[in-house]
C-alpha cells in the first residue's frame, strides 16, 4: 500500500484536473444515498482523496460529521471538507457501531481482499446504517490491458474481482454500470492514468517498453465496469 500512497500523494495538485470518472462515480453516488432517504450524523468517506465525494457529502448532509481517510496526506492536504484522518482503509482507528454512513468511491479494488474488506469495514455502522461503496470489476481497463499484451508486457496489468465474487454478498444490492471514455492516443491515456496516480502497477516496467507505449499513436478506448455495493448494519437486512 506504500506504492499506492506515494503515487497518489505526487498527483495530488492535479488530480482534480483529470479525475472524470471519480467525478461522475461520485455523483452517481450521492444518488444512491438520496434514494436511501437517511439523515446521517456520523459519516466515514474511505479513500477520500482529495474531497471529491466528500464535498458532495457536505452539500447532501450539511448536518453531518464527516471523516474523510486516506493513506496518502498529500491528498488530504489537497481539500478541507470533513476532518481530515491519515489512515488505511484496511485499519482504521475508529470505534465500532459508531457511524450512520460509510462510502468509498472508486478506491476498494486497490485493497488486498476487496470482499473480506467490506464486511470487516461493515462493523463501524450503527444499526440501521448503510455502507455504499464504488468499485471496479473485472473487465475494466480490457482494452489497455490487450495493449500492454501487445508490447509484451502483460504482466503489468491490474486484476479486478469479477461479479461472481461479490454476489456472495446476500444482504447486499449489487448494482453495474459501465462508463466509457475515447483517447485518441496511448499517450493521452497514460498521461491520465499519470495525472491520477493510478501508476503504482506499471512503475518497475522498462524505459524502453514505456517508450513504445507513449509512440503507440492507435486511438484507445476505455469501458470502466464499475460496480455500486450497498449494505445495511450487521444487525440489518436491506
Amino acid at each position: 500500500m506504500r506504492s499506492i500512497a506515494r503515487s497518489f500523494s505526487k498527483a495530488a495538485d492535479r488530480y482534480n484536473l483529470y479525475a472524470t470518472l471519480q467525478n461522475t462515480c461520485a455523483h452517481d453516488m450521492i444518488s444512491a444515498c438520496h434514494k436511501l432517504k437517511i439523515r446521517p450524523r456520523r459519516i466515514l468517506d474511505l479513500g477520500a482523496g482529495t474531497g471529491i465525494l466528500t464535498r458532495l457529502l457536505q452539500e447532501q448532509f450539511p448536518q453531518a460529521d464527516i471523516l474523510a481517510v486516506d493513506l496518502s496526506y498529500q491528498m488530504l492536504l489537497a481539500h478541507q471538507h470533513g476532518h481530515r484522518v491519515l489512515a488505511d482503509a484496511a485499519h482504521l482507528p475508529i470505534i465500532k457501531n459508531s457511524m450512520d454512513l460509510i462510502t468509498a468511491n472508486l478506491c476498494w479494488q486497490w485493497l488486498q481482499s476487496p470482499v473480506e474488506a467490506l464486511l470487516k469495514t461493515q462493523q463501524y455502522l450503527q444499526t440501521g446504517g448503510y455502507l455504499v461503496i464504488n468499485t471496479l470489476l473485472d473487465g475494466s481497463l480490457r482494452t489497455w490491458h490487450e495493449r500492454l499484451q501487445e508490447h509484451g508486457f502483460g504482466e503489468f496489468q491490474r486484476q479486478y474481482l469479477p461479479l461472481e465474487d461479490w454476489q456472495c454478498l446476500s444482504q447486499a444490492i449489487l448494482i453495474q454500470k459501465t462508463y466509457s471514455y475515447q483517447f485518441s492516443t496511448t499517450a493521452d491515456f497514460l498521461q491520465q492514468m499519470h495525472a491520477l496516480g493510478a501508476t503504482a502497477h506499471t512503475r518497475q516496467m522498462p524505459v524502453s517498453g514505456m517508450r513504445r507505449l507513449l509512440n503507440d499513436s492507435r486511438p484507445l478506448a476505455i469501458d470502466y465496469h464499475v460496480l455500486t455495493v450497498t449494505m445495511r448494519g450487521s444487525c440489518d437486512t436491506l
